[in-house]
C-alpha cells in the first residue's frame, strides 16, 4: 500500500506542475490584457475632458457672440431713433414745408433699407404726410401707442406684425410745433432686412440668428447653412424695445475635428488588433474544430436537400461536360450518376430532333457570357419514353468570382403539356358547339338573305328564256340580264360560304382584317330579326379602316353572340327600347366596340358572375356564351368588360382589340 502511493505520487505531481503552467500562462494573459484596458481608459477619459472643454468654450463663444448682435441691434435701433429725433426737430422748425419733410425721409429710407416707410399723424390720427407715397404696407395706426410716445417723450415701439413685405415693428417718436403736440412720426421697420443687414458674415456662417416670440417659435432667421444644432442654442430678451422678442442665437452642427478621431480610433484599433493576437492562438484550435464540424453537418444538410428535391439539379462546365448531378435528375433521364459525370454534349438523353439544335444552343451560351437561360427541350430515356423538360440554367461562379460553367435547373413538363394541349382542344370544342348554336338561330337570316338573291335569280332566267323563245333577241340584249344573274348567283355563294366558314371547326388563324368589315358582316346576320321583331340596329363607325390582327369568324361569333344577347334582352319591350347601339371607336393603340341595349339589363348581384362558366342570368341558358366570348377574345390579346349604363336599364358590352401599328403594317 504504502508503494502504490509513492508511485502515484510523481504522477499527481506532475499534474500538480501542469496545471501551475496553464495557471501562470492563463496570467500572462490576463496581466496584458490588464494593462491594455488601463491605457483605452486613461484615452478615453482624456477625450472625455477635451470634449468637455471644447464645449465650455464653444458654450463661451456663443454667449459672447449673442451679446455682440444684442448690441449691435440696439445700437442700429437706436441709430434709427435718432434720425427720427432729427426729422421731428425740422417738423418743429417749420411744420409747413412738408415737401422738405418727404425729401429727408425719403432720403432716409435710401440710405437705410431697413425702414420701409415714414408717415406723419397729425394729434387726432389722420395721415399728413407718408414717404415714399403709393406703399402697400403703412403704418398701423393706434391711437394708444402714440399717446404712450407722448406721455414718455421718446420714441416706443409696436409688438412685430405681419404684413406683405414680412415681420415689421412700428416705431412711434413724438412731434411738437411751439411747444405743443404736432402728432407723431411713425416708421415702419422691416425686421427681415434688420436681421439681414445688420448680422455680419462671419456671424452668419456659424450661427442662426432669428428673432422668436415668447413661446419660442421664430419670426424671422437669417441662416444660410442648415441643419442647425437646436440643443445649444442662446436666447436673449429684445424687450426692450420690441416688446415680447427674444434674440435666438444657434449654432450650425460643426463637423467634428478629424485629428483626435483618427488618433483616437487608431490607438483603439491597436488595441484590439493586440487583444485579438492575444487569443488568437487560444481560439485557433477550437474555431478548427468548429468549422470542421460546421462543414460537415452542413454538407449532410445540404445532401439530404438535394436528395428530397423534385426538381433535377446538374451543372456543366463551360464545355458542356457534366460535373453534377442530383438523384433527381438521375431518375429523370434513367441513367445513374457515375454514368452522367464527365460526360461530354451531345449527351444520350438528348432527343435524336433536339441534338443540333442543344450543340448549338451550348455554343451560344458559351460565346454570350453570364447571362441566365430559360428553355423548353425535350429527353429521350434509355426505355424510348419522350419526355418534355423546362430548363432554367444560371451561370456557375466559383470562389475566386470567375464563371466556370452553368448550374440548370430541370423540371418535368411533359404532363402538364398534356393538360393544356387537352384543355385546349376542350376549348376548341366549346368554341365549335358555341357556333352551332349560333348557326341554329341563324337559320331564319339564311334564309331570308338566300331568298332574295335566288328569287332574282329565278326572275332573270325566265327573262332570258322569254326572250330567246322569242326568236327576235340579239346575244346584246341578254348582256345585261345574265351578268345580273350571275352577280345574284355570286351574292347568294358568298352568303353560304361565309356560314360555312362560321360552322366549320378550325384552328385560329389571326390575319390583318378591318374591323369595320367585321362589324358589318356580324351585323348582316342579325339585321333581319332585328327588323321583323320592330327594332332597329344603329351602328357608327369612323371613316377610316379599323386595322387588326383577327381571326375574323371567331370575333364574328364573339359580335353575334353579344348582339343576340342584346336582342333577346330587349324582346317584347316597347319600339323605343328595341333599338341596338353599335359603337366602334379606335385610340392610338386600341379599337373598341361598344353594344348597348334598352332590355331588362343584368339582374343585380349578377354583375361579377356573368362571365363565369355556367352561370346565366337566362332561364334556359347554358352559361357558357360570355365565358366563351372572353376566352376568344383573350387568345387574341383582347379584352371584354360589362359597362354600366347610366339609366340602370338595359345593358352595356366592350370589347378591344390590340390595333396594327403603321410599321406593322408596312
Amino acid at each position: 500500500m504504502r508503494f502504490q502511493r509513492a508511485v502515484k505520487n510523481p504522477q499527481d505531481s506532475r499534474k500538480s506542475r501542469s496545471g501551475f503552467r496553464i495557471a501562470v500562462r492563463d496570467y500572462t494573459l490576463i496581466i496584458p490584457l490588464l494593462a491594455i484596458l488601463l491605457i483605452v481608459t486613461l484615452i478615453v477619459a482624456l477625450i472625455w475632458m477635451t470634449s468637455r472643454d471644447n464645449q465650455s468654450e464653444t458654450e463661451k463663444k456663443l454667449t459672447t457672440d449673442a451679446l455682440w448682435v444684442e448690441q449691435y441691434l440696439r445700437f442700429q435701433l437706436q441709430t434709427f431713433e435718432t434720425e427720427l429725433r432729427d426729422l421731428g426737430v425740422d417738423i418743429e422748425r417749420d411744420a409747413q414745408q412738408t415737401d422738405n419733410l418727404r425729401t429727408k425721409a425719403q432720403h432716409l429710407i435710401a440710405i437705410h433699407p431697413e425702414l420701409i416707410d415714414i408717415s406723419w399723424f397729425a394729434p387726432d390720427g389722420n395721415l399728413l404726410e407718408s414717404a415714399p407715397p403709393g406703399l402697400n404696407v403703412i403704418a398701423d395706426y393706434k391711437p394708444s401707442l402714440a399717446e404712450h410716445s407722448r406721455l414718455f417723450g421718446k420714441p416706443v415701439y409696436s409688438p412685430p406684425r405681419h404684413t406683405s413685405e414680412g415681420w415689421v415693428v412700428d416705431m412711434v417718436a413724438p412731434v411738437y410745433n411751439n411747444n405743443r403736440s404736432a402728432g407723431t412720426l411713425w416708421v415702419i421697420i422691416s425686421l427681415d432686412r434688420l436681421l439681414s443687414r445688420n448680422v455680419p458674415w462671419w456671424v452668419a456662417g456659424k450661427y442662426q440668428v432669428s428673432l422668436t416670440d415668447s413661446g419660442g417659435d421664430p419670426l424671422i432667421s437669417k441662416s444660410s447653412i442648415m441643419p442647425t444644432n437646436d440643443q445649444a442654442r442662446h436666447t436673449i430678451s429684445f424687450d426692450p424695445p420690441l416688446n415680447g422678442t427674444y434674440i435666438t442665437v444657434t449654432p450650425y452642427q460643426s463637423r467634428p475635428a478629424i485629428g483626435p478621431i483618427v488618433i483616437s480610433a487608431a490607438i483603439i484599433g491597436l488595441t484590439i488588433l493586440v487583444i485579438i493576437n492575444l487569443w488568437m492562438a487560444y481560439r485557433q484550435n477550437r474555431r478548427r474544430a468548429a468549422a470542421e464540424h460546421a462543414l460537415r453537418t452542413e454538407y449532410a444538410f445540404r445532401q439530404a436537400m438535394e436528395n428530397s428535391l423534385t426538381i433535377g439539379m446538374r451543372a456543366r462546365d463551360r464545355n458542356g461536360r457534366i460535373i453534377y448531378v442530383n438523384p433527381e435528375f438521375c431518375r429523370m433521364v434513367g441513367y445513374d450518376e457515375k454514368q452522367l459525370i464527365g460526360m461530354m454534349p451531345p449527351h444520350p438523353y438528348w432527343a435524336p430532333e433536339i441534338i443540333s439544335e442543344g450543340i448549338q444552343r451550348q455554343n451560344d451560351m458559351r460565346s454570350t457570357g453570364i447571362a441566365p437561360h430559360e428553355f423548353e427541350t425535350r429527353f429521350i430515356r434509355p426505355d424510348g419514353k419522350l419526355i418534355d423538360i423546362q430548363v432554367y440554367e444560371a451561370p456557375l461562379i466559383d470562389a475566386d468570382g470567375i464563371h466556370i460553367g452553368w448550374m440548370g435547373s430541370l423540371v418535368d413538363v411533359t404532363e402538364r403539356k398534356r393538360l393544356d394541349e387537352a384543355r385546349q382542344t376542350e376549348a376548341e370544342k366549346l368554341q365549335h358547339n358555341a357556333r352551332l348554336i349560333t348557326m341554329g338561330e341563324m337559320a331564319s337570316t339564311l334564309a331570308h338573305e338566300l331568298n332574295q338573291p335566288l328569287a332574282a335569280i329565278t326572275s332573270y332566267a325566265t327573262g332570258s328564256l322569254n326572250l330567246l323563245k322569242s326568236g327576235t333577241v340579239q346575244p346584246e340584249d341578254l348582256t345585261n340580264a345574265l351578268q345580273k344573274l350571275s352577280d345574284q348567283a355570286q351574292r347568294a355563294g358568298t352568303i353560304v360560304h361565309r356560314v360555312h366558314d362560321f360552322v366549320r371547326k378550325r384552328s385560329v388563324t389571326p390575319e390583318h382584317r378591318d374591323l369595320r368589315k367585321i362589324l358589318q358582316d356580324a351585323t348582316s346576320f342579325i339585321s333581319t330579326d332585328m327588323t321583323r321583331g320592330g327594332g332597329r340596329i344603329d351602328m357608327k363607325l369612323p371613316d377610316a379602316p379599323v386595322p387588326v390582327r383577327a381571326d375574323a369568324v371567331l370575333i364574328q361569333q364573339v359580335l353575334l353572340n353579344l348582339m343576340r344577347n342584346a336582342r333577346e334582352a330587349a324582346a317584347g319591350l316597347p319600339r323605343n327600347r328595341q333599338v341596338l347601339h353599335i359603337v366602334l371607336e379606335a385610340s392610338h393603340n386600341e379599337a373598341v366596340v361598344t353594344i348597348t341595349d334598352h332590355g331588362h339589363g343584368i339582374p343585380e348581384g349578377m354583375e361579377n358572375e356573368i362571365f363565369t362558366p355556367f352561370i346565366s342570368s337566362k332561364s334556359e341558358g347554358m352559361g357558357m356564351g360570355l365565358p366563351i366570348c372572353r376566352s376568344i377574345l383573350e387568345s387574341h390579346k383582347g379584352r371584354l368588360w360589362l359597362l354600366a349604363t347610366p339609366d340602370k336599364q338595359g345593358a352595356s358590352f366592350c370589347l378591344s382589340l390590340p390595333l396594327i401599328s403603321q410599321e406593322t403594317r408596312s
